[in-house]
């Protein structure tokens, strides 16, 4: 009985991780953070130093 009310909170969690996950207002924040490894690299670049950020 306990493991069937466990499995049922664990899906109910897991659905809502993907409804979260998947919502609009979400949109927008993951893809700003999807660009952030493009943007340190291009900031690099710019600064002239090594890819440790020495001169």
């Amino acid at each position: 009985m306990i493991s069937g009310i466990f499995i049922i909170v664990m899906m109910i969690a897991f659905f809502g991780i993907v409804f979260w996950a998947y919502s609009d207002k979400q949109k927008s924040q993951f893809e700003h953070m999807s660009h952030l490894p493009l943007d340190d690299d291009f900031e690099t670049e710019n600064t002239g130093g090594d890819e440790n950020g020495n001169d």
